[in-house]
C-alpha cells in the first residue's frame, strides 16, 4: 500500500470515529425556552388613560408554577426586558405551566413558593401604589412547553386599583349667591387592602377615609378630613386640596384623579356613626365647597367601584349640599354625570344622579 492509500484510509477511519463520537452525545429533548410577552391595552394610550405614571413599570417579577402549583422558576426582569415587554426563560422542562407576572409589587423572590401563596399576598394601597411611581399590576396565564421549539405566552397586565376622575365642577347656583370656592375633593370609604388575586383578605381588612373622617379607629364626628388638622390616611391617592374660586355659571375643569381598591360593599352612606361597619360603605367622591359663608359637602355615591375601571365624574352644583360628607345631598341640589368604562378599553355607560 502506497503512502497516498494509507493517508486515505486514515482519513476515513478518523471521519468514522468522529461520527461515532458525535452520535454518542445525547441531544436534550426534554427542555426548551419559554418566551413571555406582556402588556396589553393597559399600555395602548387610549382615551381612558390620564396621567403618565399610571402605566409605568419600575420592576417586574416573572414566575412559573408547575401542574402541582409549586414554584418552578423565578426571574427578576432586567430594564431592557421591561422596555421590550418580553422576557425569555431558558431550559424549561417540557410540560404545562401557570405563568404569573407582577409589576411594581413587593419582592416575592423568597416569600412565595406556590401559586396559591402568590394569590394570597396582601397589597396595602398606599404602600405599593403612588401617583409618582406607578401602581401594582399583575397578569396570569398558562404555557405549554414542547421539545425542539420555543414556547410563547402572552400576558395582559391589569391594575388592582380603580380610578375616579373629577373632570368638571360647575357652579349653577342662583345668581344672587355669586361665586363658590372648591375647597377640596376626596374619595371616602376607600377599601385599602387586597390580595394579589384582587380579593378581600381573610384577615387584615382595612379602610381609609371612613365616613370622610381622619380617624383610624373609633370615628369622631368633628374630625372631617380637611387636608390640614385632619388628614387623609392616603392623601396621595384619595385627597386633593383645590382652593379654586368658580364664578357663577363657570366651571372648574382641572381634572383631579383618585384611586382605591375594589369596594364590594352594598351599604349606602347614611350619616355619621362612631362605629364603622365591618363591610364598610360604598365609596363616595366628595366635593367640599364654600359659598355664602357656609361650607357644604357634595358626596357622589359610587354604586360600584371595581379594579381597573375608571369613573369620570362631572358635577353641577345647584343648591346647598350636605352638612356631613357621609350623607348624600338632597335631590335637586346637585347633578352628577358619571361615565364608567374599562380603564383603557371597553363599553362605556353613563349615569346621571
Amino acid at each position: 500500500m502506497n503512502r497516498t492509500s494509507i493517508i486515505t484510509v486514515l482519513a476515513a477511519v478518523l471521519s468514522l470515529f468522529a461520527s461515532c463520537q458525535k452520535d454518542d452525545v445525547p441531544v436534550r429533548r426534554d427542555m426548551a425556552d419559554l418566551r413571555v410577552s406582556f402588556g396589553g391595552d393597559i399600555f395602548a394610550g387610549t382615551k381612558a388613560n390620564g396621567i403618565g405614571n399610571e402605566d409605568k413599570i419600575n420592576n417586574a417579577q416573572l414566575m412559573l408554577f408547575n401542574s402541582s402549583g409549586e414554584m418552578y422558576r423565578y426571574k427578576t426582569l432586567s430594564s431592557s426586558e421591561i422596555s421590550a415587554m418580553t422576557a425569555t426563560v431558558s431550559n424549561v422542562k417540557i410540560g404545562t405551566y401557570s405563568v404569573a407576572l407582577v409589576a411594581n409589587g413587593p419582592d416575592l423572590s423568597t416569600s412565595v413558593t406556590t401559586l396559591d401563596g402568590l394569590k394570597a399576598v396582601q397589597l396595602n394601597l398606599k404602600t405599593y401604589n403612588t401617583t409618582g411611581s406607578g401602581f401594582v399590576m399583575w397578569a396570569t396565564g398558562s404555557a405549554t412547553v414542547t421539545a425542539d421549539a420555543t414556547a410563547n405566552a402572552a400576558l395582559e397586565l391589569k391594575r388592582h386599583v380603580g380610578r375616579v376622575v373629577v373632570s368638571k365642577v360647575t357652579n349653577a347656583l342662583p345668581a344672587s349667591l355669586g361665586s363658590l370656592t372648591i375647597n377640596s375633593i376626596m374619595l371616602t370609604n376607600v377599601y385599602a387592602n387586597v390580595t394579589m388575586e384582587g380579593k378581600a383578605p381573610s384577615t387584615g381588612v382595612l379602610w381609609y377615609n371612613m365616613e370622610g373622617r381622619s380617624d383610624t379607629g373609633t370615628l369622631v364626628e368633628g374630625h372631617v378630613i380637611d387636608g390640614g388638622t385632619y388628614a387623609s390616611q392616603c392623601p396621595d391617592l384619595t385627597f386633593k386640596a383645590v382652593g379654586a374660586s368658580v364664578a357663577n355659571g363657570g366651571s372648574y375643569s382641572t381634572a383631579q384623579y383618585f384611586y382605591g381598591y375594589r369596594n364590594a360593599s352594598t351599604a349606602t352612606p347614611a350619616g355619621f356613626a362612631a362605629g364603622y361597619p365591618a363591610n364598610g360603605y360604598r365609596s363616595c367622591i366628595v366635593v367640599t365647597a364654600t359659598f355664602n359663608g357656609h361650607k357644604w359637602y357634595y358626596p357622589v355615591v359610587l354604586d360600584s367601584f371595581d379594579a381597573h375601571t375608571t369613573y369620570d365624574v362631572q358635577l353641577t352644583i345647584v343648591g346647598e349640599g350636605s352638612t356631613d360628607p357621609n350623607v348624600p345631598v338632597k335631590k335637586g341640589s346637585v347633578k352628577a354625570n358619571i361615565t364608567v368604562a374599562d380603564w383603557t378599553v371597553g363599553t362605556e355607560y353613563k349615569k346621571t344622579i
